[in-house]
């Protein structure tokens, strides 16, 4: 149960900060494609955490 617990708060903070970068790289008055892409990069890294978290404790209960 902790793991899933860890495993789901540090996917939401990854994914926050993800969106942040995203939002702030894609103003359309200044884009930063850089950031916009590591903000992209950060949002699909905290999904897979958060299916890879799910999947090691459906395992581990089944």
């Amino acid at each position: 149960m902790k793991t899933l617990l860890t495993g789901i708060i540090l996917s939401i903070i990854v994914l926050c900060f993800g969106g942040f970068l995203f939002a702030y790289g894609n103003n359309p008055a200044e884009p930063h494609f850089i950031i916009r892409g590591i903000g992209l990069l950060l949002i699909t890294y905290s999904l897979l955490m958060l299916y890879h978290t799910w999947k090691l404790v459906y395992k581990k209960n089944k």
